[in-house]
C-alpha cells in the first residue's frame, strides 16, 4: 500500500436500546468529547460483557474493490459521568475491510466492564485505503469535528453475567474527486448505533468472528433506511430541495448535484467520478443549518474544506427543506471544470437534482423557472445494496491518492424537524 498518513479521527457510535433494533442518530449538543478525555483500564465490583460488532453498506466509486480502515481506541461512556470522563478503554483497535462487512457483521471489540448503563462510544479513524482498478491510495480524511459522535437514547445496560452486544453501522461515502485516470479520492465517515435484540448475541463472541449475531441484523439495519425527494424549485437564482425520511432510522444528508440534462439517467450518482460530468453540474453540500453551499474550490485543500462542512441529520418520519439563495452556476468547480465556459440557468430547460443521504441517493427532474414554485416530475432513488422508489441501478465505491489532505471545519448544528 502507499504510506498512511496518520491523522487521528475520532468517532462515537452508540447504541438504541430495545426489544427490536432502533436507529440511533449523529447527536453532538449532549455530549462534547476533548481530546484529552481520560480513559480507564481498569474494573471493580461486578461486570458483564460487552460485545461490538460493525457492519457497513459503503457508497463507492465504480473500480473499487476493497477500503481498508484503521481504526483503534475504542471507549464507552458511562451514563453519569461527566463528558470528558467516564471512559473505558475496550482495548480494541485493527484494520478492517468494510467491503468485506457488506451486509454481515465483524466483531471488533469483547470485553468485561463493570455494570451499568453507558450512553456512548467513541474511537479513532487514522486512515483508510481503498483500492482502485487494482492500486491502492490513502483518502483525504474529510470531516467536521475531531470525531462523530453518536449518543444511546436511553443506553444500553451491562449487567453481571451477561453479554450485551451493539453494532457500529458504518455509512461512509468515498467521492472519486478527480476522473479514473488522475483519480483524488475523499473518505468521509459517518456512523449510527444499534442494539442487539436480547439473546441474538453468540455466547462466546471472539474478534475477528464474522456474524457473532444470531439473525440478519446487517440486512434488517440497512432495510430501516429511507427516504423521498419531495418538491424541488430551481430559478436562475435560487434552488430549493424538500426531503422526507420515510424509514426507522435517521438520514444524513450530505451531498447535492443539479446536472443539465434531459433525463434523470443523465445525472450524476456517486458511483460516478465528479470530473467528467462537473462542466454540466453545480456541486452543493448540505451544511447543519438546512443551507446549500456551493463547492466552487479552484485546489483539492478548498474543495476538500467545503466537503467537511456537509451533514444534516433529519430524524425518522420528518421533512426538512434545502435552500440555496444566489447565482446558480453550471460548471462552477473551477478545480475540475478548467477553462469551459461556465452556464447561467435557461428558463424552460430540464435539469436533474441529486441528492445523497446515508448511502443512498434520489434523483428528481426539475424545469427552471422565473418563481419559486416547484417544478418536479420523474424521481428515482438507489443505494449500493437496495433501493426504493424507482430505481436505477447503481453501485459506488470510493477511493483515494497518495497526496492526501486531512481537514476539520468547525460548523453549528441545528436540530432536524
Amino acid at each position: 500500500m502507499n504510506g498512511k498518513t496518520k491523522v487521528a479521527l475520532s468517532g462515537v457510535i452508540a447504541a438504541v436500546l430495545a426489544i427490536s433494533l432502533v436507529g440511533a442518530y449523529l447527536y453532538t449538543q449532549n455530549i462534547s468529547l476533548g481530546t484529552n478525555s481520560s480513559t480507564t483500564e481498569a474494573t471493580s465490583g461486578p461486570t458483564g460483557t460487552l460485545a461490538v460488532l460493525m457492519t457497513d453498506p459503503p457508497t463507492i466509486p465504480e473500480g473499487v474493490t476493497a477500503v481498508y480502515m484503521d481504526y483503534s481506541n475504542l471507549a464507552i461512556h458511562v451514563s453519569d459521568a461527566g463528558n470528558n470522563s467516564g471512559w473505558t478503554n475496550l482495548g480494541s483497535s485493527g484494520d478492517i475491510n468494510l467491503l468485506s462487512i457488506v451486509n454481515s457483521t465483524q466483531t471488533i471489540a469483547v470485553a468485561n466492564i463493570s455494570n451499568g448503563l453507558f450512553n456512548a462510544m467513541k474511537f479513532n479513524v487514522s486512515s483508510a485505503i481503498v483500492t482502485f482498478n487494482g492500486q491502492n491510495y490513502t483518502a483525504n480524511l474529510v470531516y467536521q469535528k475531531a470525531y462523530l459522535l453518536v449518543t444511546i437514547p436511553g443506553g444500553i445496560r451491562v449487567t453481571n453475567g451477561s453479554t450485551a452486544g451493539a453494532v457500529i453501522d458504518m455509512t461512509p461515502t468515498i467521492l472519486l474527486l478527480g476522473n479514473t485516470t488522475n483519480p483524488v479520492f475523499a473518505f468521509l465517515p459517518v456512523a449510527k448505533g444499534y442494539t442487539l435484540p436480547a439473546n441474538s448475541i453468540s455466547i462466546h463472541p471472539r474478534v475477528g468472528d464474522h456474524n457473532d449475531d444470531q439473525g440478519s441484523i446487517a440486512a434488517q439495519i440497512h432495510d430501516m433506511t429511507h427516504f423521498q425527494l419531495g418538491a424541488v424549485s430551481l430559478t436562475p437564482s435560487s434552488l430549493s430541495i424538500t426531503v422526507k425520511n420515510t424509514g426507522a432510522a435517521t438520514v444524513d444528508f450530505r451531498y447535492v448535484a443539479l446536472t443539465s440534462t434531459t433525463s434523470v439517467s443523465g445525472g450524476w450518482v456517486p458511483a460516478n467520478p465528479f470530473g467528467p460530468v462537473s462542466k454540466i453540474s453545480e456541486f452543493f453540500v448540505v451544511v447543519p443549518n438546512g443551507s446549500l453551499v456551493p463547492v466552487t474550490a479552484s485546489t483539492n485543500r478548498g474543495m476538500i474544506q467545503t466537503l467537511a462542512m456537509a451533514g444534516y441529520t433529519v430524524a425518522p418520519h420528518q421533512s426538512a427543506t434545502f435552500t440555496y439563495s444566489g447565482p446558480v452556476t453550471i460548471g462552477a468547480l473551477t478545480l475540475l471544470q478548467g477553462h469551459t465556459p461556465t452556464q447561467s440557468i435557461n428558463l424552460g430547460q430540464n435539469y436533474v437534482v441529486t441528492i445523497t443521504g446515508s448511502g443512498l441517493y434520489a434523483q428528481s427532474a426539475v424545469t427552471a423557472s422565473s418563481s419559486t414554485s416547484a417544478t418536479t416530475t420523474t424521481t428515482a432513488s438507489a443505494s449500493t445494496t437496495s433501493s426504493s422508489g424507482t430505481s436505477t441501478s447503481t453501485t459506488s465505491t470510493s477511493t483515494t491518492t497518495s497526496d492526501t489532505t486531512t481537514i476539520s471545519v468547525s460548523t453549528s448544528t441545528s436540530g432536524s424537524d
